[in-house]
């Protein structure tokens, strides 16, 4: 917006052009339109749902350009806190004008591109959650971040938006249900073990034997009356 003003007078107050008289206007106002790129990302399960080791973990980044003019995207998203509990099963799949790099010795993919006005593109990969005795910090949490920003130094996504820049998911064990043993692979001893129970003036003797090692467990149980 501006004004053509004579010598002592000044701009309204309230800023706005009407002109006194329409054919020969003394102002003149214009919209410039601009880009307004936004960016977020997802997971499945929801951020906060734990996971368990074996788990496929799918992520989403969205980029939605709000603006009225083509709008650039540049920027990172680093799974520095998230490499330590599971590998990267499928690299990195963008959509529209969008292009994402594989990840890479630095734990980061790069997302560039141009969205035109009102376009939403989309970039996914998956994760798969390492084994019990591989787990780091037992957290999943990664992170869009300015390409130039340093790695994330802890797990902690406090990004509680609508459209939230990380996310994190709990890595937990599942425990062995009740009366089953929960193997861990470390070899198992079992000694035999004898009972003696009398029951109306009998003996009554059981022998239990386990196998050793990591075979599966087989139990041979023998039980008879003693005079």
């Amino acid at each position: 917006m501006n004004f053509l003003l004579a010598p002592g007078q000044n701009v309204p107050e309230n800023r706005e052009c009407a002109p006194i008289n329409p054919d020969f206007p003394n102002c003149t106002e214009s919209t410039v339109a601009v880009a307004n790129v936004q960016s977020w990302k997802t997971v499945e399960p929801n951020s906060g749902k734990n996971v368990v080791p074996g788990q496929t973990v799918r992520y989403t980044l969205h980029f939605h350009n709000a603006g009225g003019a083509p709008g650039e995207v540049e920027i990172a998203d680093d799974i520095t806190q998230a490499i330590d509990d599971a590998a990267v099963l499928t690299q990195p799949v963008s959509t529209g004008n969008l292009n994402a790099t594989p990840f890479d010795f630095t734990n980061r993919s790069m997302i560039s591109g141009s969205l035109s006005a009102g376009e939403t593109a989309t970039v996914t990969y998956e994760m798969k959650v390492r084994t019990e005795d591989q787990l780091g910090d037992r957290t999943l949490a990664n992170f869009l971040v300015v390409s130039v920003a340093q790695p994330p130094t802890h797990p902690d996504c406090t990004d509680t938006s609508a459209r939230p820049s990380c996310t994190s998911n709990p890595v937990v064990v599942e425990a062995a249900p009740p009366g089953k043993l929960a193997v861990t692979g470390a070899n198992i001893v079992w000694s035999g073990l004898i009972a003696v129970v009398f029951v109306t003036g009998a003996s009554l003797l059981y022998f239990m034997r386990q196998n050793r090692g990591r075979s599966p467990l087989a139990v041979e149980e023998r039980k008879g009356l003693l005079g």
